[in-house]
């Protein structure tokens, strides 16, 4: 896979785009219905993602995330867009270009090619090559806007991003949901209903409208524009259930029990877990990676289990921890995790990868002398902070876009808080 690149580059025509926003397109459907365009006089850079497999090599799955210094404005993936005539502004000299190519290849039922913007500043590619040649154009701003070192920042130019820090959701063991953040986000709860075995987790969707809470059983629970893609509450695993993890689509979903086995409903893939290991500790975590095609089991002991397209980065497992850990989150690119311990402590793990941005450490609560334990981390939209979340629903938080938050600290809960969204 070669990027070319051209910039700074002054549009003097207008440049359509097949999408524009973080979100996930994976079919037909999931592109806008109108076509962004870029306005004459833009100012952007241009990287062409070129695909020869040259002789035949079969089908081959491959997947790329890659993240720029300007925020992205544009993707072009279908055919007729890349090579449209306002498109061959674009073209470099002396390079000759294809006269065909095949674009991504989007289906019906979210299978086939995909893209995933996953901040302003990162794209995830996921395509099956075989024969024939694929392109892709990124465009992003050029000379300005750029991003921050140590950290993602959402685009202030007439962005669809939200807002730097936006804001977190508390979770109760009765399916309670409390949510602290100036754009809403409350789909509807559980709470005051009668359900059979507590709630250990839940997850939203990738729009943010909707989410699922999962019991100790298995048993799915979905709100908003969350779908129900079916459960284990008919037929519960020998182990409890401890948390669940949503695929980067919004289609599908993981559930992973104590003993690290792994259900997967949805578009959801199995890649492995760990109920054939002799685990030390229990496993109390799942997150998925970004490109949907892998994710990571932790254990209380901070041991990390990667599987799929999940890197192992570190852990905490030949440690001697003062408090077990409780859960992790994976950093937005995938480079990297943290790891979340019952007195607040925070521990972080970067990518290996070379040129794969740290993954930041704010501050923890470790030393606090916080009672009540911790149960939950939710990080900023701009990755520039995180809150932490205790059984109280106290809600310190760490970094510069994520102000402490008294929470539910005044509020009588009938319930204690188990997590977050």
């Amino acid at each position: 896979m070669d990027a070319s690149n051209q910039f700074p580059l002054q549009l003097t025509t207008p440049v359509p785009v097949d999408l524009a926003a973080v979100g996930v397109y994976d079919r037909p459907s999931s592109l806008p219905a109108i076509k962004p365009v870029l306005p004459v006089d833009e100012v952007v850079a241009s990287f062409l993602v070129h695909w020869d497999p040259g002789a035949s090599v079969g089908a081959v799955r491959r997947t790329v995330t890659v993240g720029f210094d300007h925020q992205i404005v544009g993707v072009q993936i279908l055919p007729t867009t890349v090579q449209s005539v306002a498109a061959q502004q674009f073209h470099a000299a002396n390079i000759t270009y294809p006269a065909s190519i095949s674009g991504l290849q989007l289906s019906a039922n979210g299978l086939g090619d995909a893209v995933r913007v996953l901040d302003p500043y990162t794209v995830s590619l996921t395509f099956t090559a075989s024969s024939g040649v694929k392109e892709l154009r990124i465009i992003t701003l050029n000379g300005f806007d750029q991003r921050p070192a140590g950290g993602l920042t959402a685009g202030p130019r007439n962005s669809t991003f939200p807002p730097s820090g936006s804001g977190f959701s508390m979770l109760a063991a009765d399916g309670g949901v409390f949510v602290f953040n100036p754009d809403g986000g409350f789909w509807g709860s559980l709470g005051g209903t009668h359900v059979n075995q507590p709630i250990v987790g839940g997850t939203r969707t990738c729009s943010g409208e909707g989410y699922w809470l999962v019991a100790r059983d298995g048993g799915i629970f979905s709100f908003g524009d969350a779908r129900f893609h079916g459960s284990l509450g008919g037929a519960p695993p020998a182990a409890p259930v401890v948390a669940m993890t949503a695929t980067t689509t919004g289609d599908g979903y993981y559930l992973v029990s104590a003993t690290g086995q792994v259900f997967a409903f949805g578009d959801a893939r199995l890649h492995g877990d760990t109920r054939n290991l002799r685990l030390t500790k229990p496993i109390v975590g799942i997150e998925a990676t970004p490109t949907g095609d892998g994710y990571w089991l932790v254990a209380s002991d901070g041991g990390i289990f990667s599987f799929g397209d999940a890197t192992f980065d570190g852990s905490t497992g030949a440690l001697r921890l003062n408090r077990p850990i409780i859960g992790m989150r994976a950093a937005p690119s995938g480079d990297g995790y943290w790891l979340l311990a019952s007195d607040g402590g925070i521990f972080t793990f970067s990518s290996h990868q070379t040129g794969a941005a740290p993954t930041p450490f704010f501050g923890s609560a470790g030393a606090s002398g916080d009672p009540n334990p911790f149960v939950g981390m939710t990080l900023t939209v701009d990755g520039q902070g995180y809150w932490l979340t205790d059984t109280r629903g106290n809600a310190p938080g760490y970094g510069p876009s994520a102000p402490s938050d008294r929470g539910m600290s005044r509020t009588q809960l009938t319930s204690p808080i188990i997590g977050t969204l």
